[in-house]
Order: structure tokens, then sequence, then C-alpha cells
């Protein structure tokens, strides 16, 4: 119920009343929430409210951010009620003055976008982004792990599902047969690295030399293994669209490479690279499907940077600052990032290879 103008001298009475009153007091850094909120929050020990013992009615007054005063009262049938009244002319001058600061404040954010959402971000509430337990819960503390899969255990849809239930486990690990809270430690995956998909690597290469000697193309198995496990899912539609693009993308390059008769360690290195990107995108659509956030990476969007060795690629002394910034910046903890292997850009932003085992190397 909203009171008018008028009934702010019934408002300072009620303040005043001598009866026996329990008055809860917030602090600044709380007001917005009370906004929002029906009751107020009570914890003695973090001092967030002071309370003392006095009568039989519960009066909480506290302006918000809103320019408008919230009224909890709570009678002495033990019911709530919430009144709203808008503030005076002097109140709401006081407000325009702080305003004016507010702006000014604003005005700078303006100036530095990448400042404003960096404080954003130290602000927000750290149990968010914590790997510790809940208060009061008996559940050990998470354990930020990286994990990586070849392509044997990702071989085909059965498998990609086991991957991606053992991921789901590991988080959350299950409760015993006898229903008692599992003593395994949860983790929390920065990173799963997936190699591709079965042998996919060794049948682009294959590809590769069938398009260079036989001026042939086909890529009909690959298509029937990524886009089968699509459906074998039921993945969206967007996760299906992009790895079909892939894949007609790698088709277009073979295309080329039977036409010009040439088929260099740079386009070998684009060539295999498909297997990867395809792999990450339905496993990160898996493990979104069965409740565990997660989002593809290819490995340059998350720092891997290399030389010009195509084919054999070494990481740039900076690669592993560059890794760690971006998965300070741009990466949620409590989101799986699910990232290609042995892949990455050179400083021309070309796509190199780190070699056989070099997902090893970016796990």
């Amino acid at each position: 119920m909203r009171l008018h103008r008028d009934s702010l001298a019934t408002l300072t009475a009620l303040l005043s009343v001598n009866t026996a009153t329990n008055a809860f007091l917030v602090p600044s850094t709380t007001q917005s929430q009370l906004c929002h909120r029906r009751s107020l929050p009570v914890n003695p020990n973090q001092n967030e409210v002071l309370s003392s013992p006095q009568p039989s009615s519960t009066i909480a007054l506290q302006k918000c951010n809103t320019r408008s005063i919230i009224l909890s009262m709570a009678g002495e049938d033990g019911e709530e009620h919430e009144e709203m009244e808008t503030e005076t002319d002097e109140e709401m001058d006081d407000a325009s003055s702080s305003s004016e600061t507010t702006d000014d404040d604003s005005d700078e954010e303006e100036e530095a976008p990448g400042k404003a959402i960096t404080s954003f971000k130290r602000n927000l509430n750290p149990r968010r982004t914590s790997a510790t337990s809940r208060p009061g819960s008996s559940m050990k503390p998470a354990i930020d792990v990286t994990m990586k899969f070849g392509g044997s255990s990702l071989a085909s849809s059965e498998r990609v599902d086991h991957v991606a239930n053992l991921i789901k486990d590991r988080i959350r690990p299950p409760p015993m047969e006898d229903g008692t809270e599992s003593e395994e430690t949860p983790v929390r995956p920065r990173a799963v690295i997936c190699s591709a998909m079965g042998k996919t690597t060794n049948s682009l290469l294959a590809a590769g030399e069938m398009a260079l000697d036989l001026q042939r193309v086909d890529i009909e198995a690959l298509r029937t293994l990524h886009l089968g496990t699509c459906r074998d899912f039921d993945l969206p539609e967007t996760t299906r669209n992009e790895v079909e693009q892939l894949l007609d993308e790698c088709q277009d390059m073979l295309n080329g490479v039977k036409l010009i008769q040439e088929l260099s360690p740079k386009s070998l290195d684009q060539l295999v690279s498909y297997g990867e990107r395809c792999s990450v995108r339905i496993m990160a659509a898996r493990l979104n499907q069965i409740g565990v956030p997660a989002q593809a990476f290819d490995a340059w969007d998350v720092g891997v940077l290399t030389d010009d060795n195509y084919g054999d690629a070494k990481l740039l002394p900076t690669a592993i600052d560059s890794i760690k910034e971006q998965f300070a910046r741009r990466i949620d903890p409590n989101v799986v990032a699910v990232v290609t292997g042995f892949i990455g850009h050179n400083t021309k932003g070309r796509i190199t290879t780190l070699g056989r085992g070099g997902s090893d190397l970016t796990a």
C-alpha cells in the first residue's frame, strides 16, 4: 500500500512510540537489498543487523536507492505488513545532490568501460566464484583441475556420453549406495582438453592424400560420425549447424587441394584442426544437456600462441601468461571450458599444430 505525503506525521509518530520495540539497524551496504525483501536479514555474528530487545511491535525504517522508503512492520499477530512512501521535497533535494556525484562516477565509467567491468567482477560475492563448499556444509572444498581426454575416449556417442557423465560425477560426487554423502573430493574443472573423436585426425590426413593423389574428395565417414553423434544426443540446432559448417569448410579446403594439387604444412595444420574443433563443440553441448555449464573454445581463444613451425610448433614464451590472463579475464570459473588439444595460432593468426601428443602439452 502506498502512503500519501501527509502520512509522514503518522510515520514519525510510529517511530517515536515509547512502547517496547525491536529495532533493526541495517548498514548502507545492505540498503538496496531491503527494497526487494519483505523481512530484514539478521546476522549478529557479522554485525549486518544490530538489534536491541524492546517491544511487541517491530518497526524497520530504511531509505533505499530507488528514492523510496520501505516500512516493514510486524504486529502482535506476528504478520508482516509492507508500506511504501515517496520522499519529501527536502529528501528529494538531498537525493538529487547525491545523484550528481553518481552521474560524475558514471561519466568516469563510460570513459573506461574495461575498468568498470573489472571493478564489478571484484565486488561480486566471492562465494559465487569460490571453489569452497557452502558454509555449514559437510561437503569438502572443490579442487581446481584440468582434464584431458584422447581420441579413443571420444570415439563414439556412447564414449562421449560416458566422459560427460564422468566429468559431472567428479564435480558433484553421487551419494554412496547406502545413501550417505560421498567421501570423494569434488573437483572444479577449469579446462577439459579434448582430442578429435576416434581416428578423425588420421581420416583427415587420408582425405588430404586422396584429394592430392586421386583428385577425389570424400569426408562422408566424418560427417556420419559427427552429425550422427549430434542426432544421437538431439543436440541443439546451433551446435549441429556449427559442426556442419566446420565440415563444409573442411570439404571446401580439400576441393582447393584437389584443384591446385598442393598440400603445404600450413594447409595440413588447418586440415587436421577440424577434428578437434568439431569434438569440443559436441562435448560442450552434451555437458550442458546433462546440467554441467560448459562452453567450447578453440585453443587460440584461450591464449595458446605458437611460433611459425607448422606441423611441430612450439609455444611462445608469452603463451603461459596469455593463457592465465584469458582464463582470469574471460572464463567464468564455474563454467567448464572445453578446449581443443594440439592446435594454436601463430602471431599472424594462422592455425598451427603442436605435433603428436600436443594435447598433453595444452593440458
